[in-house]
């Protein structure tokens, strides 16, 4: 009796445990930029995904760098199914080979994506670009800067925050900084110069875009040198920041997204990607985060208060 028992509860053992491997789904690790914009990437994109895919989606929030660095970190098992990143990032862990070549018969929605958004290598394909742009606050500036040199104007003293150097924005502004000032991309010296220049009306460099939204809302700071799609996201949503797009010129960004060599399902990261891609996403985040959408048969308008 007592033998019959133990070979009964072995039996209900070895049935639950399989039950539960045939139930386990498997779980996608994809990045995410935070805020706004990951509330989006949530609201049209985990549910459907999940559903027609039986996985389950994790969103891994950082910025570029980080996501980078994760990536390199990791060469050899990664975690994260499909980085993504501002392109100007994604040159070291390129030249190091960590990009598998994309097969793009598994990204049925590239076709619509013109060659300015892919890349003559096909280790990764941009899914959305943006500009960088200076916002601030309406209530504290009447009469905002028109050209980047305006940002050294006294009565700003303390009330500017720039991009930290660690982000793809930080970059930019530095490269700006130095062709305006008779540098180069080769040539950056002048840049230093003036971001040397720039200190006494500088209060911070900030790290991630949740900062910025605050501490231009609260009026902490009155100005910032941001990106178009969180700053425009912000008036839409009532608050008092505006923007625009400096007269002397300014950068635009492509962001990329590739697939690890090693990752282990690149059927399921093929499918993500392809989703970034496909019209409802493309359509549904340009409206909802104001991004510049790569798909052609989408386009998108930014409206904004002052439309009429």
């Amino acid at each position: 009796m007592k033998k019959l028992f133990i070979v009964s509860l072995l039996v209900i053992l070895l049935i639950m445990l399989s039950s539960s491997i045939l139930l386990a789904k498997e779980t996608i690790v994809v990045p995410g930029f935070g805020g706004t914009f990951e509330k989006a990437q949530r609201e049209c994109m985990i549910e459907d995904f999940e559903k027609e895919n039986d996985c389950t989606v994790l969103i891994e929030t950082s910025l570029s760098l980080q996501t980078m660095n994760k990536m390199r970190a990791e060469k050899d098992n990664p975690t994260l199914a499909t980085p993504m990143c501002d392109e100007i990032y994604a040159v070291q862990p390129l030249v190091e080979g960590l990009f598998d070549t994309l097969d793009y018969s598994k990204l049925p929605n590239a076709k619509n994506v013109g060659d300015k958004f892919r890349a003559d290598h096909n280790k990764y394909i941009a899914w959305f670009f943006s500009t960088d742009l200076i916002a601030y606050n309406s209530e504290y500036v009447e009469d905002p800067p028109k050209v980047w040199k305006d940002l050294l104007d006294p009565k700003y003293v303390g009330k500017i925050i720039l991009p930290d150097i660690t982000t793809s924005h930080g970059i930019a502004l530095l490269a700006t900084l130095a062709i305006l000032n008779g540098g180069s991309e080769d040539n950056i010296e002048p840049g230093f110069e003036a971001l040397k220049s720039l200190k006494p009306n500088t209060l911070t460099y900030w790290t991630n875009h949740d900062q910025v939204a605050r501490m231009l809302n609260l009026g902490e700071a009155w100005i910032a040198v941001w990106c178009d799609d969180r700053a425009y996201t912000q008036e839409a949503m009532g608050s008092p920041i505006r923007s625009l797009i400096p007269e002397d010129g300014t950068w635009y960004f492509r962001n990329v997204v590739g697939i690890p060599v090693k990752y282990a399902n690149k059927d399921l990261a093929y499918k993500w990607i392809d989703q970034l891609l496909s019209p409802r996403v493309q359509k549904y985040m340009s409206e909802k985060t104001f991004i510049c959408p790569v798909n052609s048969t989408v386009t998108s308008r930014i409206a904004r208060k002052d439309d009429g």
